[in-house]
C-alpha cells in the first residue's frame, strides 16, 4: 500500500477518488486503499477481496515479515475506513 498510487500513475489511466466521492458508486476493478496500511479490490455486489488481516482469526500473520495470514477473504466494503478509491478510467 505505500506506493500503489504512484506505481498506477507510472502505468497511466488511472484516477484516485476520495472515498467520500465514490463509496457510493463503486465499480467493479475499484481498488479501496488506506493508504500506508490496506488495499482491496471492489469486486461487486458490496463486497471486496483481500488479504486476511494480521490478528484475524482464521490465521496468523506477522508485522514484522509483511505476512498477512496467507490467506484472502471478502468483506464488505462500506464502513472499513477506506481514504482513496483508485479507478482505471482510460485517461
Amino acid at each position: 500500500a505505500d506506493t500503489i498510487w504512484t506505481d498506477l500513475q507510472s502505468l497511466g489511466g488511472w484516477t484516485k477518488y476520495s472515498w467520500r466521492e465514490v463509496k457510493n458508486n463503486l465499480q467493479r476493478g475499484d481498488i479501496l486503499c488506506t493508504p500506508k496500511k490496506h488495499v482491496a479490490f471492489y469486486i461487486g455486489r458490496g463486497k471486496t477481496v483481500e488479504a486476511r488481516g494480521v490478528h484475524n482469526p482464521r490465521g496468523r500473520g506477522s508485522y514484522t515479515t509483511g505476512d498477512q495470514g496467507g490467506e484472502i477473504d471478502i468483506y464488505n466494503a462500506q464502513g472499513r475506513g477506506w481514504i482513496e478509491v483508485y479507478r482505471y478510467t482510460g485517461n
